[in-house]
């Protein structure tokens, strides 16, 4: 159900939606990260409920390409939900801390509590998306699990931090990250990637598009 366009070609087709479609086939369950749903309707959202799937939540995507998908009804459902940015072909940009913002904001504007919300958004990009894949030691900060820490810098523009919860969603974007660790390992430092170079990458980001296009023309 990622487009209309896809959810009447299925219709006609098959005589049911996507989502049937896919609990027909055996596609549903704990373990299915369903992405998109943009076009999921009627009996979908219960189906998607029962299975316990979890919902791939990509706001910007959604709507630069085609329609925010009817989130509050995933949300209303209890239903887990992982936010994403989605790829370079229906995003600009890959900022995960600059979706979770969206994310809060657009499950607000679909009438969810805003504290609701918040906290749903947050656990989005921790702890739903570690339990949809089976990542038993992520997604929180708990003894036994490994260290994989993002470090934001606390300024006066976030003054005063009396609720962390909101303070995460809507004032820490990327340019706040300081330090990151995983798994116990430093990878950025003060800003600075430890082991690798920035510079490097986008070398050889840029060499690898430029052979892409050259393969196309030929």
């Amino acid at each position: 159900s990622q487009t209309e366009g896809e959810y009447q070609r299925v219709k006609k087709a098959q005589g049911m939606s996507p989502v049937e479609l896919a609990q027909k086939c055996g596609a549903l369950g704990e373990n299915t990260l369903a992405v998109h749903l943009v076009s999921a309707r009627g009996k979908d959202f219960d189906i998607l409920a029962d299975s316990g799937a979890t919902v791939g939540y990509c706001p910007s995507s959604q709507i630069i390409y085609e329609k925010l998908c009817p989130i509050q009804e995933f949300v209303n459902r209890e239903m887990p939900i992982a936010t994403a940015t989605d790829c370079n072909a229906s995003n600009d940009q890959f900022d995960l801390l600059s979706e979770l913002k969206f994310a809060a904001l657009t499950m607000r504007d679909r009438g969810i509590d805003a504290n609701t919300g918040n906290q749903v958004a947050v656990d989005s990009v921790t702890r739903t998306p570690a339990n949809v894949l089976g990542l038993k030691t992520l997604g929180s900060l708990e003894v036994g699990k490994k260290a994989d820490l993002v470090f934001v810098k606390s300024d006066l523009g976030n003054e005063p931090l009396n609720d962390i919860i909101p303070h995460i969603v809507y004032n820490f974007g990327s340019r706040s990250v300081q330090h990151v660790m995983v798994d116990g390992k430093w990878i950025l430092w003060k800003r600075d990637l430890v082991e690798l170079s920035a510079r490097s990458l986008q070398a050889d980001f840029r060499k690898a598009v430029s052979e892409m296009n050259r393969r196309i023309e030929s």
